[in-house]
């Protein structure tokens, strides 16, 4: 793996250079092997929507590893990068994987060289393929998932990481777990789980320090932005020292979007309003609840409707659920806490859909999924017009969520891919509201066996 930029001190002299200090292979024998100089580039991805990260190397091999080590398809990887930015502190990443597959393996003209890749990933998603597990419980979503990473996947600090819970979970609930794998019952949960908002949580891990985070959509937005970042090609300063390096780690390198901006995609996903009919098997009875959106907790100041009508069309998205509220005497079920959630769930998440961008930014351990950060996009007008007017463009520039980011070292530069997305315009951010709401009063209407196809 080549280093660009960077001293055998691991001084970095621009945002692009890493130090690989070392991408160990172990057999499952315990034999290792550093691979690093033979690497040619590595990915790192990380989502908000899967609880683990993939790993995926790509090799040009001219000392016959396969063969030599031997490679079989049960080894182990770990990875550490670091670096020391100017007038900075050590930055370090260091995470174990093990290998899903080799998906490439090639020879080209070259009879002495083989080309091959590897894909890995987290530890605990690998072992959560080769259990299953099933159990009543009695509790919140937050502690079922944390039992199952703790006792079923055996995850702790230990072993990579270490589980933050950020926002109170309110959705208490008993019942069983049926046979499944441990990740799809963590997911089983997740799907349930909701704060005092009503708003919906999320479970993923963070390349930074390998951490497992269980987050409300509430905390999520209103945390404070990692940084700002700004798609313009001037420097101001000097070539070279931590000036130039701030400046120019602040910088987008590329930008492509899909401004989406479909709100007839967001109504079929239950953006802006929903018919949410549950049929409760206990006494035969159909409760009907009618969703409507209200923009009380956004990422940016301006809501993403001005016509606030297709707010009442209520059957754009229909969701048709069973539930039985006699299942247990004094405890609510699964069933019962979809109810109370299903409506503002399907809303956050389809509203996160508004707008996305997908960035190009210097590498960064810090720019994880979860993360919030402040983009300023310039107006497209000549800079002669922009006086008086401001130099940044509201409607694009403003706080985004990272849902997902690649990490990626080749040819010696490392830099971080993201795709970011939000639910609203404007460079602002409202706070604290719950965002959305019930429109009208659920209403139950008794209904007999024979009335039943025509609801469901």
């Amino acid at each position: 793996m080549l280093h660009k930029n960077i001293s055998k001190s691991k001084e970095a002299s621009v945002p692009s250079a890493v130090y690989v200090d070392y991408i160990r292979l172990t057999s499952g024998e315990g034999k290792t092997v550093d691979i690093k100089n033979i690497c040619v580039k590595m990915e790192l991805t990380e989502s908000l929507y899967t609880p683990y990260i993939t790993l995926r190397l790509e090799f040009t091999d001219a000392t016959n590893l396969i063969e030599s080590f031997p490679i079989i398809g049960q080894e182990k990887i770990s990875v550490s990068m670091s670096r020391k930015p100017p007038g900075g502190n050590m930055e370090t990443m260091k995470l174990n994987f093990k290998v899903l597959k080799y998906p490439l393996y090639a020879k080209p003209k070259s009879e002495s060289l083989q080309v091959f890749s590897i894909e890995a990933i987290s530890n605990h998603a690998y072992d959560s393929t080769f259990k299953r597990i099933s159990r009543s419980y009695s509790g919140t979503a937050e502690e079922q998932i944390q039992k199952i990473f703790k006792e079923d996947l055996n995850y702790s600090s230990a072993n990579g990481g270490s589980f933050k819970v950020k926002g109170s979970d309110v959705s208490r609930h008993r019942g069983i777990i049926n046979i499944q794998t441990p990740l799809q019952a963590a997911e089983y949960f997740r799907k349930i789980a909701f704060d005092g908002n009503n708003t919906p949580f999320y479970l993923y891990q963070t390349l930074e320090k390998g951490d497992l985070c269980f987050t409300s959509t509430t905390d999520l937005y209103s945390q404070t932005p990692h940084g700002t970042y700004y798609d313009v090609r001037q420097f101001s300063g000097d070539g070279g020292g931590a000036k130039d390096y701030d400046e120019r780690k602040t910088r987008i390198v590329d930008i492509s979007s899909d401004l989406r901006l479909n709100k007839y995609d967001q109504a079929q996903m239950g953006a802006w309003a929903s018919a949410n009919y549950f049929l409760d098997w206990s006494d035969k009875s159909s409760m009907l609840e009618e969703y409507s959106y209200n923009d009380g907790n956004k990422l940016a100041s301006k809501s993403p409707l001005i016509d606030n009508s297709v707010t009442k069309d209520y059957n754009q998205h229909q969701e048709h659920i069973s539930v039985n509220d006699a299942s247990f005497k004094d405890e609510d079920n699964y069933g019962f806490m979809r109810k109370r959630n299903i409506a503002k769930s399907n809303s956050f998440k389809a509203t996160l859909e508004t707008m996305s961008h997908d960035l190009r930014l210097f590498g960064d351990f810090k720019l994880n999924a979860g993360t919030i950060i402040d983009l300023k996009i310039p107006k497209a007008v000549d800079p002669q017009e922009k006086e008086g007017s401001g130099e940044w463009d509201e409607h694009f520039s403003g706080n985004y969520l990272i849902t997902s980011s690649i990490h990626t070292v080749e040819n010696g530069e490392y830099y971080t891919d993201c795709r970011v997305k939000r639910d609203s315009f404007g460079s602002g951010r409202t706070g604290g509201g719950t965002g959305g709401g019930i429109a009208s009063t659920a209403t139950a209407n008794i209904a007999t066996i024979g009335d039943l196809g025509e609801l469901f």
